[in-house]
């Protein structure tokens, strides 16, 4: 029997788990999650009724609020 293709699906904007974000920005998930509740980064509930946001969201937030690029943040990675 192989995996079940149907329950896995594209991700063709790029969106990102908020446990993602907490380790690309290195502050922590209870961080990012006031962020969603404060609608400050926006995001949207995923199959497994979990926070996604969209990258290009999160590079716009980050250059607001933060002065840096997620591209700046994945280098030092």
């Amino acid at each position: 029997m192989g995996a079940r293709r149907y329950l896995k699906r594209p991700n063709p904007e790029g969106y990102i788990t908020t446990k993602e974000i907490a380790e690309i920005t290195g502050f922590s998930t209870g961080t990012v999650y006031n962020w969603l509740k404060q609608e400050l980064l926006p995001s949207k509930r995923g199959l497994k009724d979990e926070y996604l946001t969209r990258r290009k969201d999160l590079d716009k937030f980050l250059r607001k609020y933060y002065e840096t690029t997620l591209d700046d943040l994945e280098k030092e990675l």
